[in-house]
C-alpha cells in the first residue's frame, strides 16, 4: 500500500527486504546444514519477523497519512511510529538476550504495546474530530 503510493519510500523497501531476508533465513534453516546446535539462525529469523511485522504496521500508518491531517493527527502518527520502534526494539532485545526475565522489563514492554495499540486506534478517531474555529 505504501510502496504503491510512494515507490521510493525507504520504509516500504526496508520492510520488503526484511520479509525477503526472513524467508531466505527460513529456507536456509530448514533445508540447510543446521542441526539445532546454534541459536543464531533462529534468533535471526525471529528478529527479521519482528522487523517485518512492525515495519508493516508502520507502512500502514504512513500510507494512511493525508495532506489535510491536522497537527494533532500528524503528532499522533509520529508518536505512534516511535512507539512501534520501541516495541520492536524491546522484542528484539528479548530475542537476543535470553536473560531478560525481570518483571520490570516485561511491564515496560506492556506499556509500549498498549501505547502502540492506543496510538493506532486514536489516529482515525482524532482525524474525524472537527478542528475548532477560533
Amino acid at each position: 500500500m505504501l510502496y504503491d503510493k510512494r515507490p521510493g519510500n525507504g520504509l516500504a523497501g526496508g520492510t520488503m527486504l526484511m520479509s525477503v531476508l526472513g524467508f531466505l533465513v527460513t529456507v536456509g534453516t530448514i533445508w540447510g546444514d543446521w542441526h539445532g546446535d546454534a541459536d543464531g539462525p533462529v534468533q535471526a529469523l525471529f528478529i527479521l519477523l519482528v522487523l517485518a511485522v512492525t515495519g508493516g504496521q508502520a507502512c500502514v500508518l504512513e500510507a494512511r497519512r493525508r495532506e489535510a491531517d491536522s497537527d494533532w493527527v500528524q503528532f499522533l502518527i509520529k508518536v505512534s511510529l516511535i512507539v512501534i520502534g520501541l516495541v520492536a526494539a524491546t522484542i528484539c532485545l528479548a530475542i537476543v538476550d535470553t536473560d531478560v526475565s525481570g518483571a520490570g522489563y516485561w511491564r515496560l514492554f506492556g506499556v509500549f504495546a498498549v501505547l502502540d495499540v492506543l496510538g493506532t486506534l486514536l489516529i482515525p478517531i482524532v482525524r474525524r474530530v472537527p478542528a475548532r474555529q477560533s
